[in-house]
């Protein structure tokens, strides 16, 4: 490879942003035109015109080089990140959380608080693809948190103190909705009662507040205790 894709790998493990990259190097057309009119002082500026199209050509080459190395070493930091955090979200909600040095550090690999507080949201495994849709960007960006549980798929994010709910992509997307819970382990323990939560009654057809589904919950626990006391 050119000298191009050690600079590119390089400002993209330490977070140069890609345009401020590309703008540095643009500016070695000047100085390497300086450098040339300065070297040139005794030959005709004919010679020196002639030639810069082949300067230019040389610094665009190398721009493509940068920026080609860039994207490539960017996506594979993004693919390391999303593996590191599946990998502490699996284990998060797996439940076998021992210590509280242990929570800390799935904490610190999540980029969160361990005693934040935060909100969790389930929704049914069939509608995953209507989630990465209208939140794909945050999903990205690791402002929400997403994993799939058995079959369902939760969302986790720090609550925001100006927030009253859930991001208004969700909306439409059949789902529960736990707000305000206090802590990483309960989060975690909101996202594993998720999936008892939509399997009891009848299907949901908007994201529903836990508090709003009540009544479904404890209607199930009375049939169960009492059969076929909620159609009494």
């Amino acid at each position: 490879g050119g000298p191009g894709l050690g600079l590119g790998g390089r400002r993209a493990r330490q977070g140069v942003p890609l345009d401020a990259l590309l703008d540095a190097i643009r500016l070695d057309f000047r100085i390497l035109w300086r450098m040339l009119r300065h070297l040139a002082v005794s030959e005709p500026s004919e010679l020196l015109i002639q030639h810069v199209e082949w300067v230019l050509t040389v610094v665009d080459e190398y721009v493509s080089e940068v920026q080609q190395a860039f994207l490539r070493e960017s996506a594979i930091i993004q693919r390391d990140a999303r593996l590191a955090t599946d990998r502490h979200l699996a284990r998060l909600l797996s439940g076998n959380i021992d210590s509280e040095r242990t929570l800390a550090t799935i904490a610190a690999g999540l980029g969160v608080p361990p005693d934040g507080c935060f909100d969790v949201v389930a929704v049914p495994g069939d509608h995953v693809a209507a989630v990465y849709r209208g939140l794909g960007a945050q999903l990205a960006d690791g402002s929400i948190l997403g994993h799939t549980y058995r079959d369902v798929y939760c969302l986790i994010w720090l609550k925001r103190s100006s927030s009253r709910g859930w991001p208004k992509a969700l909306d439409a997307i059949p789902g529960v909705h736990l707000p305000g819970l206090d802590g990483l382990a309960a989060a975690a323990q909101g996202a594993r009662t998720a999936p008892s939560l939509l399997s009891i009654g009848p299907p949901l057809s908007v994201m529903t507040r836990i508090d709003e589904g009540g009544a479904r919950v404890a209607g199930h626990h009375l049939d169960e205790a009492i059969p076929g006391f909620s159609s009494r």
